[in-house]
């Protein structure tokens, strides 16, 4: 046997088993499913503005950020009508907001 193939082999080995075990550690969780009904507006100045759709709980106004593919299509064709929004929660809901949600389906409101 040459000298270093047995560090070789054991190279071979712990790449085997980190790549098998790496799938079972990125399994992700899926998102629940959220409705939100609400007008749509573009808020924040250039060059981050922000698609939201804004909802009334009890006569507050809140704003629900908007994100993915979607957000330009409720931008340039949505904007300012109220619509209901069906997706799944984001991640993380950043600050300033009161919420956030990922369109999969846009919807008029009745």
């Amino acid at each position: 046997m040459r000298a270093g193939s047995g560090a070789a082999a054991l190279v071979f080995v712990l790449a085997v088993s980190l790549s098998s075990g790496s799938g079972a550690m990125s399994v992700r969780r899926s998102r629940p499913m959220k409705t939100v009904t609400g007008t749509v507006r573009v808020v924040g100045n250039e060059p981050f503005p922000r698609t939201v759709v804004t909802v009334f709980h009890d006569g507050v106004p809140a704003d629900c950020l908007v994100q993915g593919p979607l957000e330009s299509v409720l931008r340039d064709r949505h904007q300012g009508r109220v619509v209901v929004v069906e997706g799944t929660s984001c991640s993380t809901v950043p600050p300033g907001f009161a919420d956030c949600i990922v369109p999969t389906k846009i919807l008029p409101a009745d």
